[in-house]
C-alpha cells in the first residue's frame, strides 16, 4: 500500500495504512573459486529464483550451470578458464538480474 496525506489540526502527518507491507530484503549474491569448485551464497533470494553460474576462457563461454531456487552451495564447473561469473535472476524468461552480477576476477 502507500501513504497518504491527513489533516490533522492544521498540520499534516503521514498515515499509513495498516495493509503496508515491510519492503522486500534485498538480493545479493557473493562467491569464491577454489580449483573448479565454485561456492556460492545468494542471500534473499525469492522463491523459484534462478542462480546462472558461468566459466570464461579469454573471453568465450566454457560451461555454464543453472541452479533452481538458491541458497548457498557448491557448483562443480567444467569448462576451461579462470574467469567465472554468476547472476540471480527471478526466472529464465525475463533474464533482469535481481543483484549486481559476481565476478571472481
Amino acid at each position: 500500500g502507500h501513504a497518504d496525506w491527513a489533516a490533522d489540526a492544521g498540520r499534516y502527518k503521514w498515515r499509513i495504512p495498516d495493509s503496508a507491507e515491510p519492503p522486500a530484503p534485498t538480493p545479493a549474491l557473493s562467491g569464491e573459486v577454489s580449483g573448479s569448485t565454485l561456492s556460492y551464497t545468494a542471500e534473499n533470494a525469492p522463491a523459484g529464483s534462478k542462480l546462472i553460474a558461468a566459466r570464461f576462457d579469454n573471453g568465450r563461454l566454457t560451461d555454464v550451470k543453472i541452479v533452481d531456487s538458491p541458497a548457498s552451495g557448491e557448483i562443480a564447473m567444467g569448462g576451461s578458464g579462470t574467469t567465472y561469473k554468476m547472476m540471480l535472476v527471478k526466472d529464465l524468461a525475463a533474464f533482469k538480474p535481481l543483484c549486481g552480477i559476481w565476478q571472481n576476477t
